[in-house]
């Protein structure tokens, strides 16, 4: 990278670590909070789902006018709504109250992570999207790593509302990073145009990667929403360790970015993104069947190892796809918004099987759903590992 390359990356990774460690903080939080403004199990998915449904649908727009009108504004307006989020939350008076806060939570995050990958995937060269992605996913995954436990920790201590102003302010921090340090990427409005855009929806390669990360985060929407809810020993886990444990999938997953990027630069990434779901199909049925904190940290560690490899993987083939379509921001928003339905998806149906049939049920559908996505990968996923690659000179292994 030359100088001017790393300072921006390194504000971006920057900007990303706090604004992501402000969401985990959330994660352990929310079904315990859901529980006490009344909350069951489908509500409690509801709750998680309807962060997704506004993000999904934000998301394709938002890609499609960073491209055309520059990226930094989008980040700056994510983060700030950010902060108002958090203190809505503080505010809540009913579950429902949370269903409400959790559409607009996932308007700004639409703004964040997809513009900002957009951004980096523009700035990493041909040849060395992997590796780019790699460290960028490095900061995201290591503030969600990090937010969870440190979520639970100042709930335990201080209280819910004091975690929830910790998330305010680690997002301030963000804002004011990017409006100082962050110049803006001028758009185009001759990237792409609506007929055109039309077209990369119905991309079969896009379309495989879609699916493929819909399966993944399917599973993940299930174990971020009801880990806080496991026995071990006819005891339901603290927040502590519950935000312990989300926070451990995490931060497997974190350590292994950076290198499994470097990995897809150099080899075959479908067969890289396949091993991480094969993983999560194994954790997905080993979790609810856990006997003890060391079954449990088992299952939770293979979830790390699964996003540890399916998400660097994917990400170089997103970027990759997105300077073939010349649309970075309009290709990761579509691949992105797959992302968001499964874990929109995931808690609403698990919910359901939770009321109806018990936790085992819950968790074995996210096994379930790896497995379809993988099917579907192996598949449909030809055209874009083989014939793709070479038309964009990217290395297949």
């Amino acid at each position: 990278m030359d100088k001017k390359r790393v300072k921006l990356f390194a504000v971006l990774f920057f900007t990303l670590f706090c604004s992501m460690m402000g969401a985990g903080i959330v994660a352990p939080l929310l079904p315990v909070y859901a529980l006490k403004l009344g909350a069951a199990g489908v509500l409690i998915g509801f709750i998680f789902s309807s962060f997704s449904v506004s993000r999904s649908i934000a998301l394709p727009t938002v890609g499609y006018l960073s491209d055309r009108f520059g990226k930094k504004k989008f980040i700056m307006t994510g983060l700030l709504s950010y902060v108002a989020v958090s203190i809505s939350y503080c505010l809540a008076k009913s579950a429902w109250n949370l269903v409400f806060i959790r559409l607009g939570h996932g308007l700004a995050a639409a703004m964040i992570v997809p513009v900002a990958s957009a951004y980096v995937g523009e700035l990493s060269p041909k040849g060395q999207e992997g590796r780019y992605m790699g460290m960028l996913n490095v900061g995201v995954f290591g503030g969600l790593g990090v937010g969870p436990f440190l979520g639970g920790v100042i709930n335990d201590v201080f209280g819910m509302k004091a975690a929830f102003l910790c998330m305010a302010g680690l997002n301030t921090l963000a804002f004011i990073t990017v409006l100082l340090l962050v110049p803006e990427r001028k758009g185009s409005r001759n990237l792409i145009r609506k007929d055109s855009y039309m077209k990369l929806i119905n991309n079969g390669r896009l379309l495989a990667l879609m699916i493929f990360r819909a399966s993944h985060f399917f599973a993940v929407g299930i174990i971020w929403s009801f880990i806080p809810l496991l026995t071990i020993g006819g005891n339901r886990l603290s927040t502590t360790s519950s935000g312990g444990f989300i926070s451990l999938s995490v931060l497997t997953a974190t350590v292994l970015q950076a290198p499994v990027g470097r990995l897809a630069d150099r080899y075959n990434r479908k067969a890289i993104a396949l091993l991480g779901g094969f993983f999560m199909v194994i954790a997905m049925a080993i979790i609810p069947f856990s006997i003890n904190h060391a079954m449990l940290c088992t299952g939770i560690i293979l979830t790390g190892l699964a996003g540890g490899f399916v998400a660097p993987a994917v990400s170089a083939l997103t970027v990759s796809e997105g300077k073939f379509q010349h649309a970075m921001g309009s290709v990761m928003g579509l691949v992105l918004m797959g992302q968001s339905l499964g874990i929109m998806i995931g808690p609403v149906i698990a919910g359901k099987l939770l009321d109806l049939y018990g936790i085992a049920a819950a968790f074995l559908c996210g096994s379930v759903a790896a497995v379809l996505g993988l099917v579907f990968f192996v598949l449909f996923g030809k055209d874009f590992t083989y014939e793709s690659a070479i038309e964009q000179g990217m290395p297949v292994g």
